[in-house]
């Protein structure tokens, strides 16, 4: 017997002493483990303490966020599923929305256990490891990770007229509902992927209401306000910036680069609702192929300054509901709720959406998406 056997039968053993610790218990045990290319989701389900069964579920694109990624799969897991009493999960889960939907959408009370201690813990840890292990085995998806981030920079240089291979990339987006608690977020990229240790967050400071060109200006100022100092080690200088927006973004940014003297950071901005390109060389913008991996790496940025801005607004805005925004657009009652959860997954998916994937949803229609779409664009 080799050692991959003798741990795999210890863990086995480890599972029946922690079940047998707990007869009473009625869950699904849910974990996600991500390369941030690619995920994989871990499900245990126990009855009455017993465990039942394992499975494993591999998702194609984990572009989008850890929170996002995992709230979506339990809500598409349990439309085919039963609803167990409890649901122990990771502790960035949307909980109350999780919570909420279920109540509404099924009549019942399910909990949503965050699992940080305890036998609950010990549960989550294993269904952790099973995710992690069958990611591994997984692996040979990742021989398009290439494409993905090194290649698609590549491809980003060649097709904008880079002057340089965008190696550090920055994105910045701004975050808001009705001018209250403006913040900032600023993300990195190194070769086409995620380096969260070199995140950033501002909350802006000198803006008086939902002033979008002048939030981006505070927070660009205090950015560049770092290059040529100390703090420089910390914050090195990027070869592009991305800001999250259209001509007008790009103009007010470009205004700080005059101001501040900056001349060899290259400047882009991503206009969300038609996925355009702007560029300081041109007045036309430039459309890339939604097939090419530059875009899908362009967008990858993009949505993940814009969670991490949302994350930094919901800590300072943890009392309001974000869910409940939607019983706030005149038209939206339950049902529609329901069936834009149903769709998207999670309340940022819904923000995010353009008009033609809100008009995609049942009982919504074009009238109804383009009133959505323009509430969060001038909320947010």
């Amino acid at each position: 017997m080799d050692y991959r056997e003798k741990l795999h039968m210890l863990s086995k053993l480890k599972l029946k002493r922690i079940t047998s610790l707990n007869r009473s218990l009625n869950a699904d045990i849910i974990a996600l483990k991500t390369n941030y290319i690619y995920s994989a989701v871990n499900v245990l389900v126990t009855r009455s303490g017993i465990m039942q069964g394992s499975s494993n579920f591999a998702l194609e694109d984990s572009s989008f966020a850890e929170t996002d990624a995992l709230t979506a799969f339990i809500l598409q897991f349990y439309t085919a599923h039963e609803l167990p009493d409890e649901i122990i999960t990771e502790e960035y889960c949307e909980k109350e929305l999780l919570e909420k939907y279920f109540a509404e959408k099924y009549g019942k009370r399910v909990e949503i256990v965050l699992a940080k201690q305890g036998v609950k813990r010990k549960l989550l840890e294993m269904a952790q490891n099973n995710a992690a292990d069958y990611l591994s085995k997984s692996i040979d998806k990742i021989k398009h990770k290439n494409d993905m981030t090194k290649n698609a920079c590549q491809r980003l240089k060649d097709i904008l007229g880079l002057k340089k291979y965008p190696k550090r990339m920055e994105c910045y987006d701004i975050s808001n509902i009705s001018g209250v608690d403006k913040v900032g977020s600023m993300v990195v990229f190194i070769d086409g992927e995620a380096d969260k240790t070199s995140y950033r967050r501002f909350k802006i400071k000198t803006v008086e209401g939902a002033n979008d060109y002048a939030s981006h200006q505070e927070m660009m100022r205090r950015r560049l306000a770092k290059l040529g100092t100390k703090e420089e080690t910390r914050f090195p200088k990027p070869d592009l910036m991305i800001i999250d927006g259209g001509k007008g973004q790009l103009s007010a940014i470009k205004e700080v680069f005059d101001e501040m003297g900056v001349q060899d950071i290259e400047l882009i901005s991503l206009a969300e609702r038609e996925e355009e390109v702007f560029t300081l060389f041109s007045e036309e913008s430039i459309r890339i192929d939604h097939k090419d991996y530059a875009l899908k790496m362009l967008q990858r940025i993009r949505d993940e300054a814009h969670r991490f801005a949302i994350t930094y607004f919901r800590s300072l805005h943890s009392k309001r509901n974000l869910a409940s925004v939607l019983q706030e657009i005149d038209g939206i009652g339950k049902k529609k709720r329901m069936a834009l959860m149903e769709k998207f997954g999670t309340i940022d998916k819904i923000m995010n959406a353009n008009e033609a994937q809100l008009a995609e949803v049942d009982g919504i229609g074009e009238e109804l998406a383009r009133k959505i779409y323009t509430y969060f664009k001038e909320q947010l």
